[in-house]
């Protein structure tokens, strides 16, 4: 079964809404993705990396995998302090 998916957007002239279909694994990993990029910035990195060493673990031939690495990659960096050098030990 497919997840109804509305996403509301705001245009240049006005908003616009979508209603459309996402397969549940798409789903899935978009949630989890959304959620990774909402703590990064947060600096709630554990909780972050979590989430994607997850979504990796369930989805990992998707097409999206490669953002939820870069996502991963970068929390990981920025949890370290952004300290190369502790960075390449972990």
């Amino acid at each position: 079964m497919d997840a109804l998916v509305l996403r509301a957007r705001r245009a240049r002239h006005g908003a616009s809404l979508e209603l459309g279909y996402l397969p549940p694994d798409d789903l899935r990993l978009v949630l989890r993705l959304g959620r990774a990029k909402e703590l990064v910035p947060r600096g709630q990195y554990t909780e972050a990396i979590a989430l994607l060493e997850e979504a990796l673990a369930l989805f990992p031939d998707h097409p999206m995998a490669a953002q939820v690495m870069l996502w991963w990659a970068m929390a990981r960096y920025l949890k370290s302090g952004g300290d190369s050098v502790s960075f390449g030990k972990t």
